[in-house]
């Protein structure tokens, strides 16, 4: 039920909105995610967009893409299409949209310039709307002169009293003019089901909102009302943030005369801190997460249980299918509490996506961050195998396949740099002793060449010349990882395998004999 409660020059309306149910002939679902093309899918678009998802296929509704480019200054190119690829990675493919087209295209605003047009004349000619004419400057200097009242900024609605004859004159000396609103002052009252009955008193003492701008595009608001209205949108679900806007939105509905739709406000996202998402932890956006190799439906679980609208917590640690989360999901669950993000959960559930992963998959994936990471003349010498293994020792360890990349384990990949500053952080050993072990490995057959055989070998040569053995495992850690602490040196030659093990000894003996001449 959505009322508006007069106060003074208040009108009383009353307006049926369609209730939550199961889809049916009288309120077929739909719904629409919006993103204004401003950059990359934001952390907070991806719950947007996905809850609106679930809810449109569990209803058997239609799940709509809408591109709301009209702020042209803050459109950046290329931005709607980097949406469209995340919403497809992630598998959120949507019935509806600038790409698949559809029955109430076209679905970019920017290109729906008539529709709006339409609209607005519709709203003069009712006398619901007027043109004012005011200057930039005029209104700068009124923002200005409210600013040292300390007054909140706002319009005097002056256009809004010109005379016929004054608009005409004006409007045949070409002066420009922007469309607002004839606002009225009223309390709106309505339902959200999250956030429950919530009421927003509209004044005329902030100023008459503008509709269309002088350039010709609508402003969001108007835009919105009319494209929600026109693709028959059934259920609103977006973020909390257009919570207070809603007001205005409902009285443009009154306006045309149209019945709203459900509102369904979604809580802002916090980190663990309570605050918002920041891009400087990388948590900001979905490519954040894509290009550290989490896996969509880890991403999408995580947003999902984060978000809210499921009974049972214990299924927030457990990877779902799509087809399940839509089994799943229940919009009436939906809180307002503004949820924050723990990245351990994302780990848990990158970890059991990661674990269903078929050996070819795991290949082709390290294979394609060797190609990022690794330099052609090195990455050439990577057999299956030898990738695989690496794997198949790191799996139960690692969340993503790029930790296998970073600086803990890039020594995997790329033998370090033997620098003097950097052999000399440890106690040296003997030349001959590096040629006794690379004589010892390479009696060791590729089937043997593991840790227990290995650690055997290293207590052969260190007890055979007499090299105390710690400092004989330091100094191969430094030189061979680049680190002076890690794994066992026999662990780590059983990693890298016989032939890299070699191939590395031999560059630091014919390193260590470069620098003793």
């Amino acid at each position: 039920m959505l009322l508006f409660v007069g106060r003074a020059k208040c009108s009383l309306l009353l307006v049926r909105q369609c209730r939550l149910a199961s889809a049916s002939p009288e309120c077929h679902v739909r719904v629409r995610f919006a993103p204004s093309p401003t950059g990359h899918l934001h952390f907070g678009g991806l719950r947007t967009a996905l809850l609106n998802y679930l809810f449109a296929k569990q209803q058997g509704g239609r799940f709509i893409l809408r591109i709301e480019d009209t702020d042209i200054q803050r459109t950046v190119g290329g931005a709607a299409q980097a949406i469209q690829s995340s919403l497809r990675w992630l598998g959120l493919d949507p019935d509806e949209s600038p790409s698949k087209g559809g029955p109430h295209g076209p679905y970019v605003q920017s290109k729906r310039l008539h529709i709006y047009k339409h609209a607005a004349e519709k709203l003069l000619e009712q006398d619901m709307a007027y043109r004012c004419f005011c200057s930039r400057e005029r209104l700068m200097l009124m923002r200005k002169e409210a600013l040292r009242m300390q007054r909140d900024p706002s319009y005097d609605n002056a256009c809004r009293h010109l005379s016929k004859e004054e608009v005409a004159s004006k409007l045949r000396s070409g002066q420009p003019f922007v469309l607002r609103l004839k606002q009225k002052a009223e309390v709106v009252t309505f339902d959200d089901l999250v956030y429950g009955s919530r009421s927003f008193c509209l004044r005329e003492d902030v100023g008459d909102p503008v509709l269309i701008k002088s350039d010709g595009f609508p402003t969001y608001h108007f835009a919105s009302v009319v494209d929600d209205h026109a693709m028959q949108i059934s259920h609103v679900l977006r973020g909390e943030e257009w919570l207070t806007s809603t007001g205005l939105h409902l009285q443009l509905y009154a306006a045309f005369e149209w019945a709203p739709p459900v509102f369904v406000h979604l809580p802002l996202m916090l980190n663990l801190r309570g605050e918002k998402l920041s891009k400087r932890e990388g948590m900001a956006f979905v490519d954040d997460y894509r290009n550290r190799c989490y896996y969509a439906e880890a991403l999408v679980n995580f947003a999902c249980f984060a978000g809210g609208g499921f009974v049972n917590d214990k299924e927030r640690l457990m990877l779902h299918s799509l087809n399940e989360l839509v089994e799943l999901f229940d919009l009436k669950h939906l809180s307002k509490r503004r949820p924050k993000l723990d990245v351990q959960w994302l780990h848990v559930l990158n970890k059991q996506a990661l674990a269903r992963k078929t050996d070819a998959e795991v290949l082709a994936q390290i294979r394609h961050l060797i190609s990022h990471y690794i330099s052609p003349e090195e990455r050439s010498s990577f057999s299956d195998s030898f990738i695989l293994n690496i794997f198949a020792h790191y799996k139960n360890e690692i969340c993503t396949l790029a930790e296998l990349f970073d600086d803990n384990h890039i020594f995997l990949w790329k033998m370090p740099n033997l620098l003097p500053a950097e052999v000399s952080k440890v106690k040296p050993v003997p030349v001959r002793d590096i040629d006794d072990l690379i004589v010892a490995l390479g009696s060791v057959g590729h089937d043997h060449f593991r840790r227990s055989i290995l650690n055997d070998v290293l207590c052969d040569v260190t007890a055979h010349n007499g090299t105390p053995r710690a400092d004989f495992t330091h100094f191969l850690r430094r030189v061979l990882t680049g680190s002076g602490r890690g794994l066992p040196i026999a662990e780590v030659l059983e990693i890298l395998g016989k032939s890299n093990s070699l191939q590395r000894l031999t560059n630091v003996r014919n390193y260590m004999v470069s620098r003793s001449q």
